[in-house]
């Protein structure tokens, strides 16, 4: 890819209509040659004005690094239509270190619309974090069709998805959450107006405990919301996904026109716990037999009951099997196609994956290949682009939170 770094406006500017088509991936915009800090572009990172669209920033594969900018991140306005920002990292340096964007990570007005900010699908969603002020911000009410979805928002210095437009029918309510429990899956429960008929979707995220306001951590999943008519909808949300005791979730609302709203206030995550080492009573149960209330020499969270290297607490927070020794996190293999490497992983359905690399094993740090990454509850995979030119390449595999 490309440095574009240090330019005295913007990284990359897309412009005037009929500029479509275009493609922006695997750059690095605003930071240094050895991306390691920031060198700004004074403007913004990259921008769409003047009617230009639809153009993709991002794609699965060829992450851009869209950081350390002195304006914002990524900023889409002037009634730009259906431009396309998925799989960058907006505010990291390729080591996950901060490198903020001095304002917004992405923010559209100016009448733009039908933007995708993210997505579901393995590869689409952004990284956004760290960034100087809101996550995501939505301005005039005359920018509508904004989707944000399934991104990984995290430690900004502000809000994961700010919307200043007012009241609108571009902005559907914010969900409200009421109790997460965690038990061996976690459950959530709340309620969500609506006000059309068709499918809302909820989408849901977890957050480490902030000091300043919930973001969206990692992607948990999506529920849908048939509604018939205008009324208020009750839920229950279950995924196998393991959200830490003490952390918080949040959720969106994307209504059946693409409207998504704000995220809504976190709700804390409880759990029984009554050894008091990260480990619910139930899931101890359902392993190790008993009540799950005392531990043994087989039960104790840094017991390795199954001798595979991962311990009890390891075990479930990564979703695996404690007394099996082939069910635990790795990487299941490396496969060569043309001068692409095929990363693959065994993956539980409802955890999030990060799959990192770099090409000498003796300096410490990794590089973000991919994240966040939806397991399927089979062996997943990801694409390395080139990287079977390389001399030698390492990989790992993570779950999150």
């Amino acid at each position: 890819g490309n440095t574009i770094s240090g330019n005295g406006i913007q990284g990359v500017a897309i412009r005037d209509a009929g500029t479509s088509g275009n493609i922006i991936a695997g750059n690095w915009i605003g930071l240094n040659g050895a991306q390691t800090a920031a060198l700004g572009n004074s403007a913004s990172g990259v921008e769409s004005f003047f009617n230009a669209g639809p153009n993709q920033i991002g794609t699965p594969g060829g992450r851009n690094y869209i950081s350390g900018n002195l304006n914002y991140g990524v900023l889409i306005d002037s009634s730009s239509v259906s431009n396309v920002i998925q799989a960058n990292t907006i505010g990291l340096t390729s080591g996950g270190t901060a490198a903020p964007n001095a304002w917004a990570g992405v923010t559209v007005f100016g009448s733009a619309s039908n933007t995708l900010i993210g997505g579901t699908a393995i590869g689409t969603a952004n990284l956004i974090a760290s960034n100087s002020s809101d996550a995501i911000q939505l301005f005039d009410n005359t920018t509508f069709f904004t989707t944000v979805r399934g991104n990984s928002i995290h430690d900004n210095n502000g809000y994961a998805l700010a919307d200043y437009r007012g009241a609108t029918t571009n902005n559907p309510a914010v969900p409200s959450l009421f109790t997460a429990i965690l038990s061996t899956n976690t459950t959530v429960t709340g309620s969500v107006a609506v006000t059309m008929a068709g499918n809302y979707l909820l989408d849901l995220y977890a957050n480490a405990p902030s000091t300043y306001v919930a973001q969206g951590q990692t992607y948990l999943g999506a529920k849908t919301i048939a509604a018939s008519g205008a009324g208020t909808s009750n839920f229950t949300f279950t995924t196998s996904a393991i959200v830490p005791n003490g952390w918080q979730v949040t959720a969106s609302t994307t209504d059946p026109a693409g409207n998504t709203s704000s995220f809504s206030t976190g709700v804390i995550v409880t759990v029984t716990d009554s050894v008091g080492d990260g480990i619910p009573n139930v899931w101890r149960a359902k392993y190790f037999g008993g009540s799950g209330t005392t531990t043994n020499s087989n039960s104790c969270s840094q017991c390795d009951a199954d001798h595979d290297g991962m311990s009890n607490l390891q075990e479930f927070l990564s979703g695996t099997n404690p007394t099996n020794a082939t069910s635990r996190l790795l990487v299941s293999g490396v496969s060569v196609n043309g001068t692409n490497l095929i990363v693959c992983y065994a993956s539980v359905a409802g955890f999030n994956y990060r799959v990192d690399y770099k090409d000498d094993n003796s300096i410490p740090g990794w590089n973000i290949l991919a994240d966040p990454l939806l397991g399927t509850g089979g062996t997943s995979s990801v694409t390395n682009l080139g990287a079977a030119l390389n001399p030698k390449r390492f990989y790992r595999v993570g779950v999150q939170p």
